[in-house]
């Protein structure tokens, strides 16, 4: 583990530290990724949509997710 001082440090580090990995250990497989803090997570974007209705509830999570699919910066 290797703590940088702020996220422009942060991503300078991960930078060298996979150029000298791929350079230095080409043969191995390697990732070289932040820690992601809080609870884990599958998507860099989650949402929740709850309420009584599980029909009313789906409904209104598909629509969501079609505006948020809609958003350039939101896809993969």
């Amino acid at each position: 583990m290797v703590v940088a001082k702020d996220v422009a440090a942060r991503g300078r580090l991960q930078m060298r530290l996979e150029r000298e990995l791929a350079e230095n250990v080409p043969s191995a497989v390697t990732r070289v990724y932040p820690l992601g803090l809080g609870p884990p997570v599958g998507w860099p974007v989650q949402y929740r949509v709850s309420g009584p209705d599980v029909n009313q509830v789906r409904d209104i999570a598909l629509r969501l997710a079609s505006v948020i699919s809609a958003i350039p910066s939101f896809r993969r």
